[in-house]
């Protein structure tokens, strides 16, 4: 009956039909009998979603005869479509018809430009883009003739997208020339030889779009001040690969070796060695290992002496794994600088304010939201369902705009990005998103660097079909997860390393979790259990492997979220959010080591308290957060782990507590007044924002207060589901819903 009633108040069912169906209510004898007769209703008050099969709120109605009256507005329906459509709005009885009546029409839910009407005024604006090019030698006559057609004929910004992307992909004579300079000056400088620079240059007076004349300038990168030694010895193996060494190079890093000799590094014979291997070089990556021993990274302190050298292996090793224990980027991330001194214990935070630097626009059209964020060198990058935003953090201008291609949405992205790149992937909206084409996008330019297609996992559960974690970015590799296996494939050149399939018939590929040296598999099956296969991203070779069960609530909240529950929080050390088949937890993190043998259990429900009841999926958790990347309020500091916490019966997670993932005990708790918005770890230290508009940072050691900031800025500028980032002495914030209210992005600072 309540839902009956929630539904004739919020204008599902008219009074009519109301009677009627309680009626029938009270006279049900069967189960069945009652189900049809909510079956097209939501099954709880409060549900906005625009589900096909559900009866239409009266608000909506009314929105949408709004939508339709900005389109006649607008020009992309004339009065005769309108009134048209108007008719129908009037009759419609669920989602499914509502729909159809507002397609090619900004404002409904779910709505991507591709599937907009074109106005007249872009289409003219365009137009005129394509003759400025035909004057200024960009493109040809016959070109633009052809472009000139698809714009006039283009119905949908779809296709006036591909025209205008068509357009700005064309190479004019200025882009030919600069090429051509940057290939004369290689050559001079004895990057490329003579018959190398003779083919490129020839290429490059004949090339018809930009992407050819990229090509082109592959291994002439460079960082500003060449690579150097200090350079070389900083970067990973996959970046030096790409980089093709001058002369001047060459000849600096026979300097250091000198400078090596001298400082009694290395013997003569070394020295003889390494100096010819230096001048025979090609790559910048065939100079580090003549390098790494004897030459410290930009930044870092002087090598020691050649004695210590040689023991140096052992401490790295342990400096890495400190380091790839920590596990950061998770639901309203905060981060408090970590070059500040931490004050000694019971020393008062001091306390200062952020305001809003910059903001962006509203996104249009109304309803459109966002399904993921990285924010890499000096931009954030928003993506959303339709398209992915560069912002420039200095000042919120948009560097580049990459359009989802096609009638696509976007629907899932990598955890990490590396080397300038990440992954995406995008398919149809068809009962359901596919991740059907998989992408490498180039963060600095918005261009594909290569896509690929594959196959969809079809029918069985849900939950392995949602599109979380399917990608995963590890040492120069790209992850992805396929209904019977894995694949990997370069991250620049998109050439397969390696395959793997699933074992059991019964079972498929489930999720991708990839960090710095490492990729963890999972996979399930039918009988909810699942495996774990921790991999070398450059072979595949598998380290370990682990027996799991996949978390109980797996096929509910893929369904109502699109989101996997079972989650691989951290790769070092391996800890996974699943339900606990040990014991009768049904809800825990648990942690392994290195030879993937159980650790410890945390329950995530515990006695006189619940660990982060409001920031892992559920159920009936929020459904409009990021679904493509959806950040984690969790950190792994080693062999700990940080969360916010509510207390049993309480209603906020107005705590945070640390969990040892040696043996699962309590080790701290502390108290923070107000519920916790954001949350994440930086340094040593563990951020986190509340409610009452306060950033506070903790030590992660022992909970000590650290800091104190306070957000001085309209109520309307930060609330909501968002995910936010340090930028030196700023803070970068991505919204989800960003085409009403808060702005899509924003810096404070």
């Amino acid at each position: 009956m309540e839902l009956l009633d929630a539904a004739l108040d919020e204008g599902r069912l008219d009074p009519r039909e109301h009677d009627t169906r309680v009626r029938a209510a009270q006279a049900a004898k069967r189960p069945g009998e009652l189900a049809k007769l909510v079956a097209d209703l939501p099954d709880r008050p409060g549900v906005w979603e625009w589900t096909d099969h559900l009866r239409i709120r009266a608000t909506d109605r009314q929105r949408a005869t709004t939508w339709l009256g900005d389109g006649l507005a607008a020009g992309v329906l004339t009065a005769e479509e309108h009134e048209r459509r108007l008719a129908k709005i009037a009759a419609a009885v669920t989602y499914e018809s509502l729909r159809k009546q507002l397609d090619g029409v900004p404002g409904p839910p779910g709505t991507v430009r591709e599937r907009l009407f074109v106005t007249a005024t872009d289409r003219e604006r365009l137009t005129a883009r394509l003759a400025r090019a035909l004057a200024d030698d960009r493109i040809g006559a016959d070109d633009h003739a052809e472009l000139r057609d698809a714009v006039a004929a283009a119905k949908r910004y779809g296709d006036l997208d591909r025209a205008s992307a068509a357009l700005d992909e064309s190479a004019g004579q200025d882009p030919r020339a600069e090429v051509i300079r940057r290939l004369d000056a290689a050559y001079a400088d004895g990057q490329i030889g003579a018959a190398d620079h003779e083919r490129r240059t020839s290429a490059a007076k004949v090339a018809g779009r930009n992407a050819d004349l990229r090509a082109l300038l592959d291994g002439l990168t460079e960082p500003a001040k060449g690579a150097t030694p200090e350079w070389i010895v900083g970067r990973a193996k996959s970046t030096l690969a790409k980089h093709l060494l001058t002369d001047a190079e060459r000849k600096q890093t026979a300097r250091a070796l000198e400078r090596a000799l001298h400082e009694g590094r290395l013997d003569l014979d070394e020295y003889d060695e390494r100096v010819r291997d230096a001048y025979a070089a090609q790559e910048a990556a065939q100079l580090r290992p003549l390098l790494v021993d004897v030459v410290a990274p930009a930044g870092a302190p002087e090598r020691p002496d050649k004695a210590a050298r040689r023991s140096a292996p052992g401490r790295l090793l342990g400096v890495l794994a400190v380091a790839g224990a920590l596990v950061a980027g998770t639901l309203g991330v905060v981060a408090w600088r970590s070059g500040d001194p931490a004050p000694a214990p019971g020393t008062p935070a001091a306390r200062t304010d952020v305001k809003v630097a910059w903001a962006a626009p509203l996104d249009r059209p109304t309803g459109i939201q966002a399904v993921g964020n990285w924010v890499t060198g000096s931009a954030l990058i928003r993506a959303r369902t339709d398209q992915v935003t560069a912002y420039d953090l200095a000042d919120g201008r948009v560097r580049w705009t990459f359009p989802v291609p096609g009638r696509n949405e976007l629907c899932t992205m990598s955890r990490e990005t590396e080397d300038g790149i990440g992954l995406i992937g995008f398919g149809p909206d068809d009962s359901g998103v596919k991740c059907t084409t998989i992408a490498a996008l180039d963060l600095g330019t918005g261009q594909l660097l290569w896509q690929r297609s594959r196959k969809v996992y079809e029918g069985g559960s849900a939950a392995q079909g949602a599109v979380s974690d399917e990608v995963g970015i590890a040492a120069g590799t790209a992850i992805v997860k396929e209904p019977a296996g894995f694949v990997a494939v370069g991250l620049r050149d998109n050439k397969e390393k390696w395959r793997t399939a699933v074992r059991g018939e019964s079972c498929t590929a489930y999720s991708v979790t990839a960090s710095g040296t490492d990729v963890a598999l999972l996979s399930a099956c039918e009988d909810k259990s699942a495996r774990l296969s921790m991999v070398d991203p450059a072979s595949g070779r598998v380290r370990f492997g682990t027996d799991l069960r996949l978390h109980d609530d797996d096929h509910l909240v893929a369904v109502v979220e699109n989101k996997k529950t079972t989650i691989v929080l951290s790769t070092t050390p391996l800890v996974v959010r699943t339900s606990d088949d040990g014991s009768r937890t049904r809800d825990a993190v648990i942690s392994f080591d290195g030879q993937g043998r159980r650790r410890a259990t945390v329950p995530l429900s515990q006695d006189d308290l619940d660990v982060a009841p409001h920031q892992l999926p559920a159920p009936f958790g929020w459904s409009d957060s990021f679904i493509a990347r959806p950040p984690r309020a969790f950190a792994v500091f080693g062999d700990t782990l940080i969360a916010p916490v509510m207390l049993a019966g309480g209603t906020g997670e107005d705590r945070l507590a640390a969990f040892s993932l040696a043996d699962g005990r309590r080790l701290w708790q502390v108290e923070l007044g107000a519920p916790v918005a954001t949350a994440t770890a930086d340094g040593e230290r563990f951020v986190v924002a509340t409610t009452d508009a306060r950033i506070r940072a903790f030590s992660a050691a022992d909970g000590r207060a650290l800091g104190d900031t306070r957000i001085d800025a309209p109520e309307d500028s930060v609330y909501g589901p968002y995910e936010l980032w340090p930028a030196g002495d700023r803070y970068a914030i991505s919204h989800v819903e960003g085409s009403a209210g808060p702005p899509p992005a924003l810096v404070l600072g």
